[in-house]
This record gives C-alpha cells, structure tokens and sequence, in this order.
C-alpha cells in the first residue's frame, strides 16, 4: 500500500510540475534572484562615472593609469558608448561587441546595464527546460535540473556584473536546442519544410549569438564540428551549411558602424588577423590549474607560489557533477546522440581551458550546467 501510494504521489507530483510548476519555479528563482542583488538592480547609475573609469584606465593611460577598470565596468562603457556612434573596434576591440550592445541598451533605457544580465539568466532558464524537454526528462526531472542550475551562486551572482560568460552560455544552450530541432525535423518524414526552415534559421542565429558575444576561437570550431557529424550522419548538408553562413553574415553585420565608417572588408580581415595574433600572444601556457579550482574552489596563484586564489561560490557539487558527466558520458557513449553533444562539449571545453592557463571560477560558467 505504501509502495503504491508513493508511486500515485510521484505521478501527481509530476503531472502538476507538468502543467503549472516549471514556469512557476523560473519565476521564483527569477524574482530570489533579483532580490539577492538589489542593492546592484535597484539603482540608477551615471554613465559619466564608467567613462571617467575608462579614460583614466590601462586601456587609455597604460602603465601610468593608477586605475585598473574591471571586465564588467569596460563592457558597461563600451557598450553605452556604442548606441552613441562609437566603433566597435576602438572601445575593447578584444570581443565582439552585441553583448555590449545588449547592456548598454538596457544602461540607456532604465539607468541600470545589469538587468541585461538578469534577463540573460532568465533566457538560460528557459532553454535548459527546453533542452531536458526534448532530452525526454520527466517533468520532475526537468524541475530538478532548473533548480540546480538556477541556485547555482556562480550564476546568479553574474546578475550584477556585465560580463560575456553568460551570453556565451545562452548562444551554446540555443544551438544545443536548434542542433536537436533541426536533427529531429530532418529525420522525420512528416515534417513541414516551415518548420525545418525555422529551425536551420534558429540554428544559424544561435552560431550569430556565439560569434558575436566573445571571441569566436576555439569554441566555434568545436561547435562547427558537431554540425559536420549531422551532416555526415543525416546526409543532409544544405541546412546545415545555410546555418553557417547564416551566423557568418549576423556576425559581419554586428560590426555595421566599423563599415558605415568607411571600412572595408579587406580592413576587416586585417582586424580580425591582428586580434587573433593579439590573443594567441596573452595565451598562457598548459596548466592544471582549473582543476584545483574544480575539486577544491582554489587554486594557487602562478605569480606567487604558496599564495591561494579562492572562490567563494564553490560547492561540492561542481566535482561531484563532474565525475558524474564521465560516467554517463563512457555508459551512453555513441548510444545517445544529444546526450554524447552535451557532455563532449562540457569536457573538450575543460581541455580548451587546460591547454590555455585558464583557472578562474568563471570558466566554469559555460561547463556546470552541462
């Protein structure tokens, strides 16, 4: 009787979580969210104060400047600066600059850029309930992965900083849930050629995202890789090559300004060749250290041995989700398509981060909820 009582319960549970309750927990994970940052929401900022920070930083004075600007304080000035006229190429050239564009649009609208990145977290809610759905997650299960992810400090702390991490996040989540629309649509012989049209434009505006938020190289690569293996796997390359352009031509036309300057294409190139050289030139070299900071939340800095960085937003399961990422990804390998997409990407993308120096608790952003 317990038994079957247990299992009636479970079923409501679900049912109800089903129809009413993942949207209602976005929601409330939303609004603790923004209540835990209000102090950084709740308040009109003055662009004049970001713009002194730039003009008297490193970036402008170099080694003489007594200021060093932080990463999110020069993406708030560089994107306000850029619905002002301004080149994206001459304000932090090193990024691509829509995320920019995105909070400086919000800076100019309600006085406040970090409600772009409140937004941002709301959209990756959003898609990771969409992915567990066409993952086949049971509604509970679905709930479970929202709530993990959605608690997780490392994120919601994000929410009061202007930073790229989490927009790259929301252009890989959209191209996981395009990868395996389109793949579900073309291996259907009922689909409607709307639909699978839809899903080749999301697909390419997803790689747009991606192309446009941070600096492309290497993750590109990897995630072109996996459209390959659709290719190779369905036979079908026009949706797939269409896609690519598609996301080609959303990051050519993110530098619009740079053009209507006078700029030409052959300038562009030169650009993108100076900045790739100019990031292949800050690369550091191989280090272990991210996984000091994966299974104990620090890591001991390079420019002083003996000396910890520490995170505050660690917990037990970051390597605990780990280990567990191994084990599903070696007991489904090749058995499950979308599942192998998601883990290898999490894994390669830890490698990529091995091979560059990387140790920072904000890598783990693109990693955690994978």
């Amino acid at each position: 009787m317990h038994k079957g009582i247990g299992w009636h319960n479970f079923e409501l549970i679900n049912n109800m979580i089903n129809k009413h309750g993942i949207y209602l927990l976005i929601l409330i994970l939303l609004a603790a969210t923004v209540y835990k940052n209000r102090y950084y929401l709740f308040v009109k900022l003055d662009p004049q104060k970001y713009e002194d920070k730039y003009a008297t930083s490193q970036y402008v004075l170099g080694d003489a400047s007594n200021y060093w600007i932080s990463d999110s304080d020069l993406y708030v000035y560089a994107g306000y600066a850029y619905w002002l006229g301004e080149d994206p190429t001459t304000i932090n050239f090193e990024h691509p600059p829509v995320a920019k564009y995105l909070y400086g649009a919000f800076f100019h609208i309600l006085g406040n850029p970090y409600w772009g990145s409140v937004f941002i977290y709301l959209l990756i809610l959003i898609l990771i309930n969409l992915i567990t759905k066409e993952l086949l997650f049971s509604s509970t299960y679905r709930a479970l992965t929202i709530l993990l992810t959605g608690t997780l400090s490392l994120l919601q702390v994000h929410t009061r900083y202007a930073l790229l991490e989490l927009p790259l996040l929301v252009g890989v989540l959209f191209f996981f849930l395009s990868l395996f629309k389109l793949e579900n649509r073309l291996s259907s012989p009922t689909s409607k050629k709307t639909e699978i049209n839809l899903w080749t434009f999301f697909l390419g505006l997803s790689l747009g995202i991606i192309l446009t938020v941070n600096y492309w190289f290497p993750a590109i690569i990897l995630l072109i890789s996996f459209l390959v293996i659709e290719v190779i796997r369905l036979k079908k390359w026009s949706n797939y090559t269409l896609s690519i352009f598609i996301g080609g031509l959303i990051y050519i036309l993110s530098y619009s300004v740079y053009f209507f300057e006078g700029n030409s294409i052959v300038n562009f190139f030169k650009f993108e060749w100076y900045r790739f050289n100019w990031f292949m030139g800050k690369a550091q070299s191989i280090s272990l250290l991210i996984f000091q900071t994966l299974f104990t939340g620090k890591f001991e800095t390079p420019w002083k041995m003996g000396n910890y960085e520490v995170t505050e937003f660690w917990s037990i399961l970051w390597p605990i989700s780990f280990l567990s990422s191994i084990v599903v990804f070696l007991g489904n390998f090749l058995q499950h398509i979308k599942l192998m997409y998601l883990l290898s990407y999490s894994l390669i993308f830890l490698v990529i981060y091995v091979l560059g120096g990387a140790a920072s608790d904000r890598f783990f952003i693109q990693l955690l909820p994978f």
